[in-house]
């Protein structure tokens, strides 16, 4: 069968998805022929994310535009030529929420061009609203759940003429019914194939890091988080899928270092970036093991994300043996409240300040991830944010405004409150906010998250000028250009006497 997976990535930021890479591998290794219709390098679709995330360090002073070549065409009209040529049985579309409406433009298209073609979704989204994606006339059938084995016994039938019942995860149409499959085990990483990254476009690869560019490869040695963070999907994907099998899974440490070691030789990779939600989840003797064999083995610089208080200083002195460069560490919050009542985040301010402090003697590049705009938000709360970044001292910060998903225990209390509508639509995470609190507005909001880094980065006497350049006015926007161009300046010195 061809297969054309569909990503919608309109934020413009070259990640190759894990999900999409390795069912493709899957679908190969099953005897399919594989495309991918990627939207992430057409030129008026593509915006530089980095800039926008104020990640001022990552990127600083590098030269990313010369290594990514953008497609000059329209977008659609490009989908339609693929659809043309690639003359696909099976449309999949993988989709996060804020990409879903996107994503069913492209499913509408193509049942426009044939409406005999099969349309299949799947991806967090569908995972948090299956029932609201399958009765979308453009799609044909969901898969809830993991996609790699489920795509490839789907494949199987439809190219057989079997009937679909029985395919663990698909849920499809059938004489105006929705017939719901039952959800199949979770799969023992270590049998999977490994990410076939060759449909995507090979700027996907390079990223920046401290004025450097890299050919970075997103990989991953576990899947689900243990944690039930009340802002993430992770609590509902543990009730939905409880009792099947360990939602917290691990590859063995032989078959990660395999893994790894044939897709940097295969793709030319210099750099690893981990994406598990928490590495340090891992257990300490299988923690060393896998560090052991790394340095041994691989040894290129990588990066990690954890949770403050997995950090010891044994563990970073044990990544910074291995060639560890940096970690991302989420604060979230500076409001004790906030962090731990609201958001479940039951971390104590001494084990963020600890770990950042480690992080900065083993001398390990740091960043932490910030969120702004939580229910009972105020500008006092953004400012102990502020405040704890400024004593955290990490390398660079991510600040994101809180956008209550679809299937999280946060959008339910912004609802019942009475801070958004239940049919509210997807706006752009970085540039506004959903919710209506009567104690801050959507605009200050939004103009604590453009300036929240200056505040973080700048001296205290300058905190007069930074508030001046919140504002929507022609002088509020060069005072802050001038602002931001000072700290850059300020950082690139610093960078390069390190």
């Amino acid at each position: 069968m061809r297969v054309l997976f569909v990503y919608p990535n309109k934020e413009g930021v070259g990640t190759i998805p894990l999900g999409i890479s390795m069912m493709s591998s899957a679908l190969k290794n099953a005897g399919h022929e594989v495309k991918v219709f990627d939207t992430t390098f057409f030129k008026h679709h593509a915006k530089t994310a980095w800039d926008r995330r104020g990640e001022v360090g990552s990127h600083l002073d590098s030269d990313l535009e010369k290594y990514i070549k953008y497609h000059p065409g329209e977008v659609k009209e490009e989908f339609v030529k693929l659809l043309e040529e690639h003359r696909p049985d099976l449309l999949a579309l993988s989709v996060v929420s804020y990409n879903y409406q996107e994503g069913l433009e492209y499913l509408r298209l193509a049942k426009e061009y044939d409406p005999n073609i099969k349309t299949i979704a799947g991806g967090t989204h569908v995972n948090v609203a299956f029932l609201e994606v399958i009765k979308e006339p453009s799609v044909d059938m969901v898969c809830v759940g993991e996609g790699e084995e489920a795509i490839v016994e789907l494949c199987r039938c439809l190219e057989c003429g079997d009937y679909l019942e029985g395919i663990g995860n698909i849920w499809f149409k059938q004489d105006n019914e929705i017939k719901k499959n039952s959800f199949r085990p979770f799969s023992n990483l270590d049998v999977l194939d490994y990410p076939d990254f060759s449909i995507f476009d090979d700027s996907h690869f390079y990223k920046p890091f401290i004025g450097k560019v890299y050919r970075t490869a997103h990989l991953e040695l576990s899947r689900g988080c243990p944690y039930q963070c009340t802002y993430c999907v992770n609590k509902h994907y543990q009730e939905l899928f409880r009792g099947l099998g360990a939602y917290h899974r691990e590859k063995s440490v032989e078959k990660s270092i395999c893994e790894i070691k044939f897709l940097v030789d295969k793709y030319h990779i210099q750099m690893i970036k981990f994406w598990d939600e928490t590495f340090l989840v891992m257990k300490e003797k299988k923690f060393n093991h896998f560090l052991d064999l790394y340095a041994q083995q691989i040894r290129l610089s990588f990066m990690i994300n954890t949770r403050a208080e997995t950090v010891t200083e044994k563990r970073v002195k044990k990544f910074k043996q291995s060639n560890c460069v940096a970690i991302s560490v989420g604060i979230e919050s500076g409001n004790k409240f906030i962090r731990r009542k609201v958001m479940k985040r039951n971390m104590s301010k001494e084990d963020i300040l600890r770990a950042f402090f480690l992080l900065r003697k083993y001398g390990i590049r740091s960043s932490s991830f910030n969120m702004i705009g939580l229910p009972f938000e105020t500008r006092k709360t953004v400012f102990e944010t502020i405040k704890l970044n400024r004593q955290a001292k990490p390398s660079t910060c991510v600040i994101n405004i809180f956008y209550p998903y679809f299937g999280t225990k946060l959008r339910d209390v912004c609802i019942d409150l009475g801070f958004m509508e239940k049919n509210v639509k997807m706006v752009n995470l970085q540039d506004d906010s959903v919710l209506d609190m009567p104690q801050m507005s959507k605009s200050e909001i939004c103009s604590l998250h453009k300036t929240f880094l200056l505040y973080v980065k700048l001296p205290r006497f300058l905190y007069p000028l930074i508030y001046l350049s919140e504002f929507e006015n022609v002088f509020a926007r060069e005072l802050f250009k001038l602002l931001i161009n000072f700290m850059k300046k300020f950082y690139m010195e610093k960078n390069k006497k390190h």
